[in-house]
């Protein structure tokens, strides 16, 4: 039986972020063997990405994705096409083109929202002319997925809502092996107890924060390490947290890795801490992979009561959530947990059950394959 051939246009780490690391995950998955996968990657990796500036060279970048996207159709012949939607203005125009592009050359087409309603804000920032290109692609689309329910009304007035499937995030399970929740349970004469930030270094993610938190905790408790893990957007903050910690004379019990590359180390990292932390006020905040591996990994986390993440983590169910951008409340948050065994120990049990229950990437492969399958039926 021949296998339908799908057009997956969209970036792969680096960098490592959400959207760039579900779609390594979508095309490593079982979908091959159940689809034929092309994949157009549309970042130049010996660049700095950043489609959210117009410079000549990312004008040339995506004039040459364009092209590559006609060549791939018109030679390949794929029956669908995939792609998710920038959020920024430039990458939008860009990602507008493709798909009247791809509809142009009758390929069905599947784009897909990474984050929250961002699209509207970026709908009507744009120049008029920019918002009728955008709005012609998205009338032509034949399905958007999203990644929450409420976030359904983002494409309001540009996808009908019978167009738009909830297709929730999955992640891989750093913990195959099954979770020991009893490591939770154990109190002060553990060597340190971890506690881990794991995402973006840009200051929207709140791990400044964090950082800040972590100073409080670390004058308060003599037997707690943290973690501040993730990519650093500009080599300038970098030097100057680290200059920072090193003078307040934090380096022993602060630690900066930097980027945590591959789901080994992620996961070795996941399994060696005792509480995650996001404290997240980016603006466009959906449903984090790296959230969800906390989850996998039998966390407890502390997050924030900002777009998404109160939906995924319930106060006192499946986490604490402390306001956006209050390292004091941060720091209860935390201690609160750190004091409580058994409170770190049933939310913890709670979120790998959540796990388990709706974000495996084998369940969120198989609602992707459906879909696929649905939208090439049609």
């Amino acid at each position: 039986m021949t296998r339908a051939r799908l057009l997956i246009i969209g970036p792969v780490p680096p960098p490592y972020n959400g959207m760039t690391v579900f779609k390594e995950m979508l095309l490593q998955s079982d979908l091959k063997e159940q689809f034929d996968l092309l994949h157009i990657d549309t970042i130049d990796h010996h660049r700095n990405p950043n489609m959210g500036k117009f410079s000549l060279s990312t004008f040339l970048l995506a004039l040459t994705n364009i092209l590559r996207v006609f060549k791939a159709i018109v030679s390949r012949s794929p029956s669908l096409v995939y792609m998710p939607i920038s959020p920024t203005i430039l990458g939008l125009l860009r990602d507008s083109i493709l798909i009247l592009e791809s509809r142009l050359l009758r390929r069905k087409v599947i784009i897909h929202l990474h984050g929250g309603r961002y699209i509207q804000e970026v709908y009507h920032q744009a120049p008029r002319a920019v918002k009728l290109i955008v709005w012609s692609a998205c009338r032509n689309v034949d399905r958007v997925i999203v990644e929450q329910a409420s976030f359904v009304d983002a494409f309001n007035g540009l996808v009908p809502k019978e167009r738009v499937t909830v297709i929730s995030n999955g992640v891989e399970d750093p913990v195959p092996e099954g979770v020991n929740h009893q490591r939770q349970t154990q109190g002060p004469q553990d060597a340190c107890r971890i506690i881990t930030y794991l995402s973006t270094l840009q200051e929207s993610k709140g791990y400044l924060d964090f950082i800040e938190a972590a100073r409080l905790l670390a004058i308060e408790t003599n037997d707690v390490r943290f973690v501040v893990a993730g990519t650093w957007l500009d080599e300038k903050d970098r030097q100057k947290i680290v200059k920072r910690i090193e003078e307040e004379g934090w380096a022993s019990r602060i630690e900066l890795p930097g980027t945590v590359v591959g789901r080994e180390n992620r996961a070795a990292l996941l399994r060696a801490s005792h509480v995650f932390v996001l404290p997240s006020f980016y603006p466009y905040e959906g449903q984090p992979l790296i959230l969800l591996e906390a989850m996998a990994a039998g966390l407890p986390i502390v997050t924030t009561d900002h777009g998404a993440l109160p939906e995924i983590v319930i106060h006192e169910r499946n986490g604490l959530i402390a306001p956006t951008r209050d390292p004091v409340a941060l720091a209860q948050a935390i201690t609160r947990l750190l004091d409580d065994d058994e409170l770190r120990q049933r939310i913890g049990q709670t979120n790998r059950a959540e796990y388990l229950e709706k974000y495996t990437v084998q369940k969120c492969m198989k609602r992707m394959g459906d879909l696929f399958e649905e939208v090439l039926a049609a």
